[in-house]
């Protein structure tokens, strides 16, 4: 039996238990072989006793091969066992890189604290309750963390069996159609994110578009509608953040029947000016809003993990709807998630991209507001803004030809408008000196 060692080919013992599950998998090593002993293998190659009995000790462990008392080891029948074939010509397309990617999706990567979470992962590789399912509402240590952040931060008072965690907001809207009656009309704001993806539309029976401006909701356009689905902390696209009479004409709308508001705070941790605003579901004393929280823009989007508070009539209606429901987040990731935030790292990470992504948000105010063809729209929320510029159709493409890439208002419309002047620009990505640049770029295309 002949095995190719190599000296650069990593340790002996995983190389040799390599080679001899080839010559298995193969065939050319046939059933009930007998396999040289662990002595005539170390004569051959030179190596110690260790290094065989470690690799024949895998090999039997996995079913390859079987040691008969006194007799040596032999060959078994690798017909049942799992032999995974990698094909290393698979060529998969590669995603576009642009120089300046201020697309409003993503995080800031050169500041994220990966020695943290590469130590909070690897803490998390304990206790038996990583090998068990996650309850169907998330994990409860998550949970627990979850309803004291939100106390903390959005003046929230919502208990840990009211929360839902889950595999992003596009799984929690899954989980809310359940729960409201399937004749209910939906009211999306428009321009809004519900528009620019038909996953939010596609299935529903009744839709309308809830009209929103640099100025806020429309109140007028939620007549007839059952469910509002809003961004009050920060609109988006356009990052107005709604009035307090708004709010209150909403919560007193939502008194009338059965009616819902669903809150979506997307990005409610990046305020650079003034308090924070709490949240509408911090105002809701008739328990009408539903409301969502995620960590892909406060940590990164990688975690898909979201949540959401649900009112008690609600809750109910999950509990029986979703009995015997799995989790489909992995325990693992919000056992860690747990950790981040229980030892203080999600404050400590939060206040410092906050002041990061304040300077980007200057930077960009300080050299957009005194462009002649660009308006810039108020905001001191987030990690995005909008603009409006007196440019030519072809402005899109000449910034895709400049490797920038920037997001379009008219694509988050119900119905587009046959002038693209509106754009959305996201600053979480960029370095602080790749935005200096791309803003200075941003404005000869312009």
């Amino acid at each position: 039996m002949f095995l190719n060692l190599k000296e650069d080919g990593g340790y002996l013992y995983l190389q040799i238990y390599q080679e001899i599950k080839n010559l298995i998998t193969k065939n050319t090593l046939k059933k009930d072989s007998k396999l040289p002993s662990i002595r005539t293998l170390c004569k051959e190659y030179q190596i110690s006793k260790n290094t065989v009995t470690n690799a024949y000790y895998q090999l039997e462990m996995e079913g390859f091969i079987r040691c008969e008392n006194k007799v040596g080891f032999f060959v078994n029948s690798a017909e049942h066992l799992l032999n995974l074939k990698h094909d290393k010509k698979l060529n998969l397309s590669a995603k576009k890189e642009y120089k300046f990617d201020f697309s409003y999706g993503g995080i800031d990567k050169e500041h994220f604290p990966y020695s943290v979470w590469k130590r909070v992962f690897k803490e998390s590789l304990s206790g038996s309750d990583l090998l068990e399912s996650s309850d169907a509402k998330g994990y409860l240590p998550l949970r627990e963390v979850i309803s004291n952040y939100l106390k903390n931060s959005r003046g929230i008072n919502a208990n840990a069996s009211e929360i839902i965690v889950s595999a992003g907001t596009e799984h929690l809207f899954y989980i809310l159609k359940k729960l409201f009656n399937q004749s209910s009309v939906y009211g999306f704001e428009d321009p809004g994110y519900a528009w620019k993806t038909s996953f939010f539309t596609s299935d529903l029976l009744n839709l309308k578009a809830l009209k929103v401006d640099k100025y806020g909701l429309d109140t007028s356009t939620l007549k007839d509608v059952d469910i509002a689905w809003i961004t009050p902390y920060h609109q988006f696209p356009l990052g107005t953040t709604m009035s307090l009479k708004t709010r209150i004409f909403l919560l007193e709308w939502a008194k009338q029947g059965e009616k819902y508001i669903v809150e979506d705070d997307y990005d409610g941790e990046f305020k650079y000016k003034g308090r924070v605003i709490p949240a509408l579901k911090s105002m809701d004393k008739d328990d009408k809003v539903v409301y969502l929280g995620s960590f892909s823009n406060s940590l990164t989007p990688a975690l898909r993990l979201s949540y959401m508070v649900l009112p008690q009539e609600l809750g109910l209606r999950y509990e029986e709807a979703f009995l015997g429901f799995v989790s489909p987040c992995s325990v693992f990731v919000q056992k860690a998630l747990k950790k981040f935030i229980e030892d203080g790292y999600f404050e400590k990470h939060i206040n410092r991209m906050r002041n990061i992504y304040a300077q980007k948000h200057a930077l960009i105010k300080q050299s957009l507001e005194k462009s002649e063809k660009i308006t810039l729209y108020p905001s001191q929320i987030g990690t995005s803004v909008a603009f409006k510029a007196k440019t030519d159709s072809d402005f899109l493409k000449r910034c895709e030809e400049a490797s920038m890439r920037l997001g379009s208002v008219n694509e988050c419309r119900q119905n587009r408008l046959e002038e693209d002047d509106e754009f959305i620009l996201g600053f979480a990505k960029p370095t602080l000196d790749e935005l200096k640049d791309g803003l200075g770029i941003l404005k000869k295309l312009v």
